[in-house]
């Protein structure tokens, strides 16, 4: 590796890495070197480009959406010949290149782990199922139940339950199930012969905070859905509608909120800094199990983890590296979670926000810096900061709903235009409701009888502007577009146009392969 001069320190400060000069033109991804102590502790230097995001993300893309044709036997004999071949290439070629060079590797051990874990079905198979119900929905003398099922069994860990009428089914309860499993492009489905009560909500350990949601007025199930992660709000369809579908499912966005609030809260306390980073890893879990531990959450969450654990080493961790250790630290507990839908949308969305949603806030900042200067005014510092959170928010949101275009078209043959606008309307109210929320709930679970009326009056507002909002999105035009499906081969190669290459000319390339694609996607896609 070529001799790189140590960064340059000032007391208090992060250190600043040379490859961050050039960062502001586009960012460098995967190819931007780790900060490490130097063999003496004082000295910092670079070390090699990261290995682990070219690792895990094409194992898990691999894995899900490109079918194996052949035995798992023989594609893990492939992956390590490609791997052996790899590693005698590694000494004649620059570090950057490392990475690139094990692609065949994982893309043969994707192959693999793809053919363990997929099942396929010639018809239905008779299942026993157990989880927690999320939402439930009534049709002549059936009921539709969406189901959080126990994860590690071979059946998603998200499942449409077709049962008998169960008495007073709620979001919250645990139920039993026996029937017939299929697969479908929808999802996965049990049509059930027999469905029981395993546990009522009230007996479960969140009894407490269902209770608390009781005393909330029209929109309690929409509180539900965005405090516990279970419900069954009517609003439901305009927040789909408006591109919304992601705000009322708990996942990095709320767990972001709710950390935000606790680290907040910490940093008034006169606690030593390890204890509360400790102290927030462990706020963010209990705010994990309280929702029920969905995909998302559970990746959230386990981001969070590996962050605490790279601060307390004194360790800066590559952007893309702490998401990939906890997607793979993921699915190696559950190998079958890679075929979870709720868990390839959040990956997929994080993947966007790093990559090109910070490359676009980055150029924001050279083009547009919108900083105040030392004598400005509070009103006109304030004005500047709306600016920079609004037109960030817009483009991150927008970052992540591009890399999510390809798998929403593939799975549900829609797209959201103004899904990015419509989240920007939006998040000042779900910040509102989850600070004002969360210690509302816990306040109301220690002390059911307490004066916490006005907080609940406030929390009932807030749910109200949101549900309005919602309602006035859906209603915008094009705001939800029927469009092809594409393939999942597009879905493979769309996140490859997110990430910056160290090659001249690549923001030129990149964007002609942008132009391929949706030519594939479009006009290809239906000759």
């Amino acid at each position: 590796m070529p001799n790189i001069p140590p960064p340059s320190v000032v007391p208090g400060s992060r250190p600043v890495l040379p490859a961050e000069s050039s960062a502001g033109a586009g960012g460098i991804d995967l190819f931007e070197p780790v900060l490490m102590p130097g063999p003496s502790g004082g000295e910092n230097r670079t070390s090699a480009r990261p290995i682990l995001p070219w690792l895990v993300f094409p194992l898990l893309a691999v894995a899900a959406w490109m079918p194996s044709t052949g035995g798992m036997g023989w594609w893990l004999a492939a992956a390590v010949v490609a791997t052996v071949i790899a590693a005698m290439v590694f000494p004649r070629l620059p570090n950057a290149w490392h990475g690139p060079l094990l692609l065949p590797g994982v893309i043969c051990l994707g192959l693999a782990w793809g053919a363990a874990t997929h099942t396929e079905l010639t018809g239905p198979a008779v299942a026993t199922i157990s989880g927690r119900v999320v939402g439930v929905s009534r049709s002549g003398f059936t009921q539709k139940v969406r189901l959080r099922q126990v994860v590690g069994s071979g059946v998603a860990t998200a499942i449409t339950l077709i049962a008998p009428p169960v008495p007073d089914l709620r979001p919250g309860d645990q139920v039993r199930a026996g029937g017939a499993w299929t697969r479908s492009e929808y999802g996965e489905q049990v049509r059930a012969q027999w469905c029981e009560r395993a546990i009522p909500r009230e007996k479960d350990l969140r009894g407490a905070a269902w209770a608390a949601l009781e005393r909330l007025g029209p929109q309690r199930e929409l509180a539900a859905t965005l405090l516990l992660g279970a419900g069954d709000p009517l609003e439901r369809l305009d927040f789909r509608n408006a591109g919304l579908a992601h705000v009322l499912a708990v996942s990095g966005l709320h767990l972001g909120i709710a950390a935000a609030l606790a680290w907040w809260l910490l940093r008034r306390t006169r606690l030593r800094w390890a204890l509360r980073v400790l102290a927030l890893a462990t706020l963010v879990g209990g705010y994990a199990w309280l929702t029920g531990g969905s995909p998302a959450t559970e990746r959230a969450a386990m981001m969070v983890a590996v962050a605490t654990l790279a601060a307390l080493l004194g360790r800066e961790p590559h952007r893309l590296g702490i998401l990939a250790t906890a997607a793979g630290a993921l699915v190696l507990m559950d190998p079958f979670l890679v075929h979870d839908l709720g868990f390839q949308f959040s990956v997929l969305a994080v993947f966007g926000i790093l990559t090109l949603g910070l490359q676009w806030t980055r150029w924001r900042q050279r083009m547009l810096p919108l900083q105040a200067w030392p004598l400005d005014g509070v009103l006109w510092r304030g004005v500047l900061w709306l600016g920079r959170s609004v037109t960030d928010g817009l483009l991150i949101g927008t970052a992540a709903s591009w890399a999510l275009v390809p798998l929403m078209a593939l799975t549900f043959q829609v797209a959201n235009p103004w899904s990015s606008v419509a989240t920007v309307l939006v998040a000042p109210l779900v910040a509102g409701i989850l600070w004002l929320g969360l210690p509302w709930l816990l306040f109301s679970m220690a002390w059911p009888d307490g004066p916490w009326a006005g907080l609940t009056l406030a929390l009932d507002g807030l749910l109200a502007a949101l549900a309005l909002v919602a309602e006035f999105a859906a209603g915008w035009q094009y705001a939800r577009v029927e469009v092809p499906a594409g393939s999942g081969a597009l879905v493979l190669v769309t996140p490859l146009l997110l990430v910056t290459w160290p090659i001249r000319g690549q923001a030129w390339l990149r964007w002609a392969g942008a132009m391929v694609c949706l030519w594939w996607w479009g006009p290809g896609s239906l000759q």
